[in-house]
């Protein structure tokens, strides 16, 4: 679906003042459908996504925050320059990969893996209760805060049986490892 052929120009002036145009597209699809794959490309326009089952989903703008709210996606890729993320429901891989972005997530899952390449933006990430993990770190002034019991195993951080590898990579921008239910 594209919204607005590139050809289309939607400014106008009125009164000797420009006009900005605001558009909305909403897509219902039924409830119970499981998509095989979403691809989004957007410039600096506001995401959301409630309550969809979706095997491969690819994110990929460069500005404006994205919303995903009771959705079960299998490989979340997300690729953006300054866009928040804010992830609510399961996952089993995410590939988040900014410049200048913050990614909130709340797991009712143990995803398999976790990547994560920023330059600047805290990666906030709740995780079950029993979940176990395995990160390792590469950032220059980045920390990882855990509310997990962690060892340090071959420099990594390890919490029970290590299950979820969570990769990150970045210049500044914290870490944070929450406990859920």
């Amino acid at each position: 679906i594209q919204y607005c052929s590139e050809n289309i120009k939607l400014s106008f002036s009125m009164f000797g003042a420009d006009i900005d145009v605001v558009k909305d597209l909403t897509i219902t699809v039924p409830r119970d459908m499981t998509l095989e794959s979403l691809e989004i490309e957007a410039a600096s326009a506001e995401v959301i996504l409630r309550d969809l089952t979706i095997r491969d989903v690819s994110l990929d703008t460069a500005s404006g925050k994205c919303e995903m709210e009771g959705c079960a996606i299998g490989e979340l890729d997300i690729d953006t320059a300054s866009g928040n993320v804010r992830f609510i429901g399961s996952l089993e891989v995410l590939d988040f990969d900014a410049a200048s972005a913050e990614f909130e997530g709340v797991l009712t899952n143990t995803p398999r893996s976790i990547k994560v390449d920023s330059m600047s933006g805290d990666i906030d990430i709740t995780l079950p209760s029993d979940a176990g993990f395995t990160v390792s770190m590469d950032a220059m002034s980045s920390e990882l805060s855990s509310d997990f019991e962690t060892t340090i195993r071959n420099g990594n951080y390890v919490c029970g049986d290590g299950s979820c590898k969570i990769e990150f990579s970045g210049m500044s921008g914290d870490m944070i490892i929450r406990k859920g239910n």
